[in-house]
């Protein structure tokens, strides 16, 4: 990201803001309510139109690019409200992310061709695939109405690596999750980045899951960058304490 600067009328949501990614790495984009992240994550994934600066994905200058040519290089989401379907089983629901390597028409399906059941058989397999790095393969076969809220987060999880991503967004994926839920969370990001090389990027309040799980962070105030680097020094870094706490005689800014 470099230059990004968007406007709603007179509001400038995101001010000249840089940062980047580093390839198999886990961050972290911090800031309060208001703060422009999630309009960031629009950015990236093509949601948003900018009115100055550029996007560049794997060395290709993506800024004019729609979200599903975004989606084809390599890039997956996750959002803050759930999308699943209750009555459908947990491998059902993640079969729809795997949807993308169906190779077969509505006419071969109802003829039941046999490279239909082959197809489909590669999708179940990526799907369980998907479960597994998730932590969620014993519930397989569990109506996703069933599943308390932070399974239904790791769900999502599963369903966006269907994509078979490169670069994963997650926006708030800890919202509404107990401490063991968390920490099942922060597994299931560390195990997609660590056994499928998955560069994550998330939005994020919860600070001790931040701390946990993510290498580097960026932080944005009234949509300008405020500090970015690794994450423990972001997190320490006086002008985010004095922000955040008002005053510098803590190490931890609450309320990121």
């Amino acid at each position: 990201m470099e230059g990004i600067t968007v406007r709603f009328g007179g509001v400038v949501a995101n001010n000249d803001v840089s940062f980047h990614c580093r390839e198999g790495s886990i961050t972290a984009l911090l800031g309060p309510n208001g703060a422009g992240k999630t309009t960031m994550f629009n950015v990236i994934s093509g949601q948003q139109r900018i009115a100055s600066g550029s996007v560049r994905f794997a060395g290709t200058d993506i800024t004019s690019a729609p979200s599903h040519v975004r989606a084809r290089l390599g890039m997956g989401r996750t959002f803050q409200n759930l999308s699943v379907v209750g009555e459908l089983t947990v491998l059902e629901n993640v079969r729809v992310g795997a949807s993308r390597f169906a190779s077969y028409g509505v006419g071969s399906a109802i003829l039941g061709l046999p490279h239909v059941a082959r197809s489909d058989r590669r999708t179940t397999n990526v799907a369980r695939q998907a479960i597994e790095a998730v932590g969620l393969s014993e519930l397989s076969d569990t109506p996703a109405s069933s599943l308390p809220y932070g399974d239904l987060r790791r769900l999502e999880l599963a369903r966006a690596l269907c994509l078979s991503p490169r670069l994963l967004l997650l926006d708030e994926p800890a919202a509404g999750l107990d401490n063991t839920e968390s920490r099942d969370l922060v597994r299931a990001i560390r195990g997609i980045r660590d056994h499928w090389g998955v560069t994550v990027l998330l939005v994020e309040h919860d600070l001790e899951l931040v701390r946990s799980v993510s290498e580097y962070a960026y932080v944005l105030d009234f949509g300008t960058l405020l500090a970015g680097g690794a994450t423990r020094d972001v997190l320490n870094d006086p002008a985010v304490v004095a922000a955040y706490v008002g005053h510098a005689d803590t190490n931890t800014p609450a309320g990121v």
